[in-house]
């Protein structure tokens, strides 16, 4: 009976070892969508340049960004956006996102916090 056992052990554990070399090896990292995003305008009215620059971590259906931007003329970063999303797959071409900002000035000081919601539909 010893003997049934401990083959019926050593024959379990090769299996457990054979399914274990067949399953895909998942790095946690790759579950984390990472961007380093530009944008560079021009405003005609008050003739000045501008690039919002940064970064933007999405983990499933959630995302969080943080966007400095940086006046050219004043040398100096103008505006530090602050902002989380959660996408809603309504249906499979529909989605809405809700999402929050929140703005720095260049001395850290509060500006405009904004709501709102996202709408997407593909074709």
């Amino acid at each position: 009976m010893r003997v049934f056992l401990l083959v019926a052990t050593i024959a379990l554990l090769m299996t457990g070892v054979a399914f274990a070399q067949d399953a895909e090896k998942v790095k946690p990292l790759s579950l984390i969508d990472t961007s380093i995003v530009t944008d560079t305008t021009y405003n005609n009215d008050t003739e000045q340049t501008a690039t919002e620059f940064g970064a933007i971590v999405g983990f499933q259906k959630i995302e969080i960004s943080l966007l400095p931007t940086y006046n050219w003329e004043t040398k100096k970063i103008a505006d530090i956006e602050i902002s989380a999303s959660y996408t809603i797959n309504v249906m499979d071409n529909i989605s809405v996102t809700p999402y929050g900002e929140l703005h720095y000035d260049d001395d850290l000081e509060r500006g405009a916090e904004i709501v709102g919601v996202k709408t997407k539909f593909n074709f």
